[in-house]
């Protein structure tokens, strides 16, 4: 939207075609069209770049590089506006911003342009060094190192880990100090310098807290390892927690340390092969070739040996009756122990009884008397059927335990309830 001025100069109306172009960014993005999204917000930030609102600017460019980092295809054009939103950021004053959005260029292309995202971390590193607060960047280096290490650049990581080593005495952080010191002897070895790994190690030694410290002693011993050709010694330091601890990238590069001439790792090497493994499982796990030919080719088990129960003969002898003991419903022994009736006890049944069930008593006792138990079957195991005698539906009483008489006896007090 361009005007006039009074003397025919062209005047853009800023101000009006501003909100235009955020509205279009937000109707292109809800409509999925984020190529058309990005180029809204890149006018959006020029209009406020030409009016002298450059974090605004900022702000809109690094919202289109997120949005291109996110649903672009290109990695590169993303961190192409990160950087365009970085230089912003430092002519309006924000310099941790524009190292954050450096960094996350630089995140970006880890895995497609390993040199430019080098690149783009010195930068980043530099605007924090320019800064007042070293502490602000410790994330950022500790990334970039992570970088350096996983891409066998062995000088630079070098030095930035020694560069965060100062940042962590300067701060007066002696565990991050001890931790970093142990990194940097780690990268120091895996670039194959020995000797310099050695005055690193005294150099830290002079340091507060460091020659008691844990990772000092496994600085030392590491070192000491090298210099002595003790294979066994070193893998057993690689072995430590300490180690383990580190950054990921670095205790990878710990675990892949060897002694000079020695050819191998000190460390065991994990060589997992998936498809190796799944075809050494089925290997292992595979039975003999037998042709299923039914339910009937399975062997049948005894229920009764597999819980330690072993079942007798049959034989034509009929076994001596038992009287398991019983409870009433009234809470006492209505039957003895021993098959004695109830009489036997001083003649008298207990109080309370009425003629009815003294009379169901000593049916019961009949009955107890004439029943047997079977031959396969435990004592009082469910399911058992009496031999020459002749079933009838069990009563309630005789489902917990109650004799037949006492719960016919039960049930004809009930009715006259």
């Amino acid at each position: 939207m361009e005007k006039k001025s009074f003397f025919g100069k062209p005047n853009p109306d800023y101000d009006g075609a501003r909100p235009l172009f955020e509205q279009a960014a937000l109707q292109f993005r809800n409509a999925k069209a984020y190529e058309y999204a990005v180029e809204a917000l890149t006018k959006a930030a020029e209009c406020y770049s030409k009016q002298d609102a450059l974090y605004l600017a900022g702000k809109h460019i690094e919202t289109a590089a997120v949005m291109q980092q996110t649903n672009g295809k290109n990695p590169k054009d993303a961190a192409r506006l990160f950087k365009q939103a970085a230089d912003i950021f430092v002519s309006h004053g924000s310099e941790q911003k524009a190292a954050e959005c450096l960094e996350k260029a630089a995140k970006g292309l880890e895995t497609v342009d390993v040199d430019l995202a080098i690149n783009l971390y010195v930068e980043a590193c530099e605007i924090y060094d320019s800064d007042d607060k070293p502490r602000s960047g410790v994330d950022t280096i500790g990334r970039f190192i992570s970088l350096l290490v996983r891409s066998k650049r062995w000088p630079t990581a070098i030095e930035y880990s020694e560069r965060l080593v100062d940042i962590w005495k300067r701060v007066d952080n002696i565990p991050s100090f001890n931790k970093q010191a142990l990194a940097t002897v780690i990268i120091v070895l895996s670039s194959g310098d020995s000797v310099e790994a050695r005055k690193r190690v005294l150099t830290y030694e002079q340091s507060r807290g460091f020659y008691d410290s844990e990772e000092g002693e496994i600085c030392h011993q590491l070192v000491e390892s090298y210099e002595n050709y003790d294979e066994e010694q070193l893998a057993n330091i690689l072995k430590r927690q300490q180690i383990k601890y580190l950054d990921n990238q670095i205790a990878l590069a710990a675990q892949s340390l060897r002694i000079p001439g020695s050819g191998k790792p000190a460390a065991p090497q994990n060589t997992f092969n998936p498809v190796q493994k799944q075809q050494q499982y089925m290997q292992n796990s595979q039975l003999p070739q037998q042709q299923f030919q039914g339910y009937a080719d399975i062997p049948q088990q005894n229920p009764y040996a597999i819980q330690g129960f072993q079942p007798r003969a049959p034989s034509s002898t009929t076994r001596a009756p038992s009287t398991p003991q019983t409870i009433s419903a009234f809470g006492s022994n209505v039957s003895s122990r021993n098959g004695t009736p109830p009489q036997q006890f001083g003649g008298q049944f207990p109080q309370g009884y009425s003629s009815s069930q003294q009379n169901g008593l000593q049916e019961n006792f009949s009955l107890n008397q004439q029943q047997q138990e079977p031959e396969y079957f435990p004592q009082g195991m469910p399911g058992q059927q009496y031999v020459g005698q002749q079933q009838q539906p069990p009563y309630l009483g005789q489902q917990y335990g109650a004799p037949a008489g006492v719960a016919a006896a039960v049930e004809e007090d009930d009715d006259l309830c």
